[in-house]
């Protein structure tokens, strides 16, 4: 079984982009009933109106992030349990 750890790790192996989105060691890690969990992270919110400058802007391919891996679907409300 995977723990809290383990999730983060990979969180960052895939998703972190320094002053972007990134993800603390101790990250909340939120595990569901699939073979998965959520994983708290920063993301850079600019106080100006402006376009993001990372590859998760409003027209981007979030799957193209690592060639062959889609990003997870979030269900809404499952980190507020």
């Amino acid at each position: 079984m995977k723990n809290d750890e383990w999730f983060r790790n990979r969180a960052k192996e895939l998703y972190h982009e320094e002053g972007e989105i990134e993800v603390d060691n101790d990250a909340r890690v939120s595990s569901g009933d699939d073979d998965g969990a959520y994983v708290a992270a920063w993301v850079w919110v600019p106080s100006v109106k402006e376009k993001p400058s990372h590859r998760l802007g409003p027209n981007s391919d979030p799957a193209g992030r690592k060639e062959g891996r889609e990003m997870p679907r979030p269900v809404r409300g499952e980190l507020h349990k």
